[in-house]
């Protein structure tokens, strides 16, 4: 089936509908079809909700910015961006959990990261190579990297110097 395109009326192949499979070589695919990255980011932000939580209950003006991408190497990276309002002139803090096809065939690697967004300079990280590609082992390390990132708290608010920005609320 084609369609006409309207500014050419050259036609137009079928939609392409994606399928949830990637090609990793040229006899193995690789099993991303088993894991609803949805479903796994929902459970790193709820991660990332606790830091942001721990964050507030001290340092009220503290800002945070959720998302998450996607990309040839990497089926997520789930995040949040922490920044003082008060102070634009600080850099912002990056935390979250990134997801990469590991070297093993069916296996991923787990990044727990905070990073200073600009520099990309490393503040906290713990790795977990060659975590199976299962729903239920990936999940089990979201749990797992994401309770240890939650945390972190202390490290954001040093990194962002919120301490010296007059927003502390915990005096």
């Amino acid at each position: 089936m084609t369609q006409k395109s309207p500014d050419t009326a050259v036609p137009l192949p079928a939609a392409f509908e994606p399928r949830n499979v990637r090609i990793v070589g040229p006899d193995r695919v690789d099993e991303t079809a088993q894991i609803d990255w949805d479903d796994v980011d929902r459970s790193v932000q709820l991660h990332l909700q606790k830091l942001h939580r721990k964050l507030a209950q001290q340092w009220l003006n503290c800002r945070a910015e959720y998302g998450r991408s996607h990309g040839r190497a990497f089926p997520l990276f789930s995040h949040v961006s922490f920044d003082d309002p008060t102070g634009p002139q600080k850099l912002a803090i990056v935390a979250g959990l990134d997801f990469e096809y590991g070297v093993t065939p069916g296996t991923l690697t787990v990044r727990a990261e905070i990073v200073r967004e600009e520099e990309g300079e490393i503040i906290f990280q713990e790795i977990a190579k060659d975590v199976p590609h299962r729903k239920a082992e990936v999940l089990a390390k979201v749990e797992e990297l994401g309770s240890r990132l939650s945390d972190q708290h202390a490290l954001v608010a040093a990194a962002l110097d919120l301490s010296q920005s007059g927003v502390d609320a915990a005096t």
